[in-house]
């Protein structure tokens, strides 16, 4: 019987073809040592690597107050290891413990673990999807499943979630079991140092197939944009953005997955004490101050960061850079971009086409209702925002009864819905105010008259909720009695400051042709409104 094979977990980058030497790929170059790796006098890699240091434990002394349990040794030991290969003409990284981070910034292929997983995967054998919501402000999750399934089993929306992360098993047993796949390609195999440039050959050879798309085209409706050129021109039409004094679809907002119980709140500067609970463009502005017009993209990118107040330790980390934070869409040279986690993406032609076109679908309502003056509602309290502004309708219209904050509970828990802001007991019309925001807010507002008007339909409990707040002219002669969703209109008011015709982030959207599209399945008469502000 031959002798077993190891089996290895190998996480490999591909290095971009621009890069040749050691030099131009690892970071703080000089500061590694280096020891070449061959079999049988043949060279095949060299790997690059820094001392292990140990320390103790940071807890030990923030939460026991001790240095030590007598002669019990505590430690901690990072590696950082990096093994650079060649095959088929490409330089490989292959990385260890900690060892990405002796990568230099984009020096490795995007997505090359994606798409070699894509094209390697079993369709129906996927377990694990990380995906972006872009139409939530770059709301990340990871879902998971108990047994092997389909991309269907993952609740993704095809048109609004950005899939950057994707496990499942291999058709190829001979290249591996469970296989995942972002920027790097992660895979266990029976083969070590002396075979993993064949196994490399083979990974380079799906990552430039096609067969994806057989499954999984839909993935190219967004695509990430490499051409440095465009990046340029897009980085600098973003920095004249953020400048100007009323910028549109553009927003921060944190660029990962935290775990938000442990955070205390952010900050721009270390040595400030101007504490944020999030993060917020007019946050940032407010806080360069005159600074604002030296701006440049390399100062967003290098200079700027936000920095992380822990409530436990009350340390402060620049986890992120505000390039890293920042939530954008600009059309040039008839296309269309979007910024996302540092990364700009065209969106394809035809897919905003087609989103376009849904969107004009959605008629447009003019309420009438008087103009959102900032100088009067700006500040907090409930004679402030949007909530001060349906207050002051409501005052100055009879035919407007008062909805706004006056949450309603269903199914128990801490489940409360809103039936809508305003209510116009003539058009029978239920209005659902907001200020124009990025794609999170304004998803929010689609998703809330949708599932109120679904819950006014079905729920007789939720009319009884309804009644009881409704005037005498205009309740429900029976509450048993399912409504005529025909009856009733819903409508989007979304509070503007431009003076154009009203228009929407690219996601939001796709938001509100989704519910648009639900609401009238039901039978309801839906329009979105614009409230001028001023």
């Amino acid at each position: 019987m031959p002798a077993k094979k190891n089996k290895n977990k190998i996480a490999a980058f591909l290095i971009k073809e621009q890069f040749k030497d050691s030099e131009e790929i690892l970071d703080s170059f000089d500061e590694l040592s280096s020891e070449e790796i061959k079999n049988n006098e043949e060279l095949i890699g060299t790997l690059y690597f820094l001392e292990s240091k140990k320390c103790e434990p940071n807890w030990l002394k923030k939460f026991f107050g001790i240095d030590s349990l007598g002669d019990i040794s505590f430690c901690n030991s990072n590696t950082r290891a990096v093994f650079l290969t060649k095959t088929d003409g490409r330089i490989f990284a292959i990385v260890f413990g900690y060892g990405k981070g002796l990568l230099k910034k984009d020096v490795f292929e995007d997505d090359f673990g994606l798409f070699t997983t894509l094209n390697l995967v079993t369709p129906d054998t996927l377990r694990s999807v990380d995906k972006v919501d872009l139409a939530l402000s770059g709301k990340k999750t990871r879902e998971q499943l108990i047994k092997s399934g389909e991309i269907k089993d993952f609740g993704i929306d095809i048109e609004q979630d950005l899939v950057n992360v994707v496990t499942g098993k291999c058709s190829m047993e001979t290249l591996g079991g469970i296989i995942t796949g972002r920027d790097s390609f992660h895979v266990s195999v029976e083969s070590d140092y002396k075979e993993i440039q064949s196994f490399l050959s083979e990974y380079l050879k799906y990552y430039k197939s096609d067969e994806y798309k057989k499954n999984f085209s839909w993935i190219n409706n967004i695509r990430k944009v490499d051409d440095k050129t465009i990046i340029s021109r897009l980085d600098d039409e973003l920095v004249k953005k953020i400048k100007s004094e009323n910028p549109e679809k553009i927003w921060l907002a944190v660029p990962e997955v935290i775990e938000w119980s442990g955070i205390e709140g952010f900050k721009y500067s270390k040595s400030s004490d101007e504490q944020f609970e999030d993060l917020f463009l007019n946050d940032f502005k407010l806080f360069l101050g005159d600074k604002l017009d030296d701006l440049d993209i390399k100062k967003l990118k290098c200079y700027y960061n936000v920095f992380i107040v822990y409530d436990f330790t009350k340390s402060e980390f620049a986890d992120w850079s505000i390039y890293s934070c920042l939530y954008c869409e600009i059309s040039l040279g008839g296309n269309y971009y979007i910024l996302n986690n540092k990364k700009w993406y065209k969106i394809d032609n035809n897919f905003v086409e087609d989103i376009n076109k849904r969107f004009a679908l959605v008629p447009r309502e003019n309420l009438g209702l008087p103009n959102y003056e900032e100088s009067v509602f700006a500040g907090k309290g409930d004679d402030k925002g949007e909530g001060g502004y349906n207050k002051k309708v409501s005052e100055a219209d009879n035919d407007y009864i008062l909805f706004d904050k006056k949450l309603i509970s269903i199914g128990g828990g801490n489940n409360k819905i809103e039936f809508c802001d305003l209510f116009s007991k003539t058009h029978k019309r239920l209005v659902h105010v907001k200020i124009y925001g990025g794609s999170s807010v304004l998803s929010h507002l689609f998703n809330q008259g949708l599932v109120s008007g679904v819950l006014f339909l079905e729920e007789e409990m939720f009319r009884e909720a309804v009644n009881q707040k409704l005037t005498t002219d205009c309740k429900l002669s029976d509450v048993k009695i399912k409504p005529s969703a025909n009856d009733y209109q819903i409508v989007f008011a979304i509070i503007s400051s431009s003076e154009d015709e009203l228009n929407l982030p690219f996601f939001s959207k796709i938001a509100l042709s989704n519910v648009y599209k639900r609401l009238i399945s039901l039978n309801y008469k839906v329009a979105i409104s614009k409230i001028q502000k001023v």
